[in-house]
């Protein structure tokens, strides 16, 4: 029993010890791509720091950096973490911080960027001070930092559905066809019956998105239109692009996802659309599984009743709706444009919180002299 309590004595005793020095302090909270993991710096005399180290037991050395500026490097061994560490140290000596990881500015090695021949070009995705169309020179780094995102977060997901609300696309082009949506019931290849509804979604052979531009507007019965959403003036095609013209293949441009399913969705033809095209258009997508809408269109005046009890629709399933601010270069919260107004407006006692309005920017940074604008809007 002598033996048990002094074994217990001398167990509470080095407990006791080797909490001493722990701060009472929350530690500092570090995301991992922002420090090297069990290392940090110090500056000052390092006996407290020796000590420390020593009562936690925690296995480590230390690299003078600058003995005349008495500054320290520090690698370790064990579960403690950086944020624990520095925030018992503060104080204890003239400084101590993480070692941090340092990112250039932009980036230029082009040896990481994509193989496709027009990447170049794309000072959106990656710009390096290269000349716009028109010839206007370009701001280094004034580009949405895509290279950044694909390295370090995401190239997209094949999981992912943004339907493609515009023109059409053309869903055989080359720099596309890999990432296009393909309603798989309706697929000839996988059994599809051509002339059939096989999937009961209401549409007939809607393999690739649906095309609901009306052929008469004031005649028309039922389903306008037809399933071939094909892309016959290319700006859809062209929004298609920007969204997943496949990276890395060595043609054409790059997209921003790598992988990704778009869904052609048309209800724009030669003469422009009409509310009740788009609230079709909008429909399809919401019942066919898009999570994200594309929609680089709108209009002025008075905004429909139709469209925004669709558009409730889209909120409660909780899809994303992107709209283009406008290329009027006027102020929407003077001159309203639809449907990217709705992201400020109150719809039956709720406001549209899916809604995000997208204006334009050049290569310099600085807001295109045709975009719309909108301090609320």
């Amino acid at each position: 029993m002598k033996k048990l309590a002094l074994t217990l004595a001398v167990v509470s005793s080095l407990v006791a010890c080797t909490n001493q020095t722990s701060s009472n302090k929350p530690a500092k909270n570090y995301a991992p791509h922002e420090i090297l993991d069990k290392q940090f710096v110090f500056g000052g005399n390092r006996e407290p720091v020796d000590a420390y180290l020593k009562e936690q037991g925690i296995e480590a050395s230390v690299e003078v950096l600058s003995a005349e500026d008495q500054h320290y490097w520090v690698k370790y061994k064990g579960e403690t973490s950086v944020g624990q560490i520095v925030t018992d140290l503060e104080g204890k000596t003239q400084f101590v911080e993480a070692n941090k990881v340092i990112e250039q500015a932009a980036v230029m090695r082009k040896a990481e960027w994509p193989t496709d021949k027009l990447f170049f070009k794309q000072w959106a995705l990656n710009n390096i001070g290269q000349a716009a169309p028109f010839g206007l020179p370009g701001k280094r780094d004034a580009d949405m930092d895509v290279m950044r995102v694909w390295s370090k977060v995401t190239k997209g997901s094949d999981k992912i559905i943004v339907a493609v609300i515009d023109t059409g696309c053309d869903y055989t082009h080359p720099d596309l066809k890999d990432n296009i949506w393909v309603n798989e019931k309706e697929s000839p290849a996988n059994g599809g019956i051509p002339g059939k509804d096989d999937d009961g979604n209401g549409y007939i052979d809607d393999i690739y998105g649906y095309d609901f531009v009306s052929g008469d507007r004031t005649a028309f019965k039922g389903i306008p239109g037809d399933p071939d959403p094909m892309d016959d003036s290319g700006h859809g095609t062209h929004c298609a692009g920007g969204i997943g013209a496949k990276p890395n293949d060595g043609i054409g441009v790059a997209g921003v996802n790598w992988k990704v399913k778009m869904m052609c969705v048309r209800f724009l033809g030669d003469a422009g659309g009409s509310s009740v095209d788009a609230y079709r258009a909008v429909r399809y997508a919401r019942e066919n599984g898009a999570m994200i809408m594309s929609n680089s269109w709108g209009g002025k005046g008075e905004d429909s009743q139709l469209f925004k009890a669709e558009l409730r629709k889209v909120q409660e399933k909780g899809i994303l709706f992107i709209a283009a601010a406008g290329n009027d270069g006027t102020n929407n919260d003077i001159k309203p444009h639809w449907p990217s107004n709705h992201r400020n407006e109150e719809f039956r006692g709720r406001r549209f919180d899916n809604v995000l309005s997208v204006a334009a920017s050049d290569n310099q940074d600085t807001p295109a002299d045709f975009s719309n604008y909108g301090h609320e809007t």
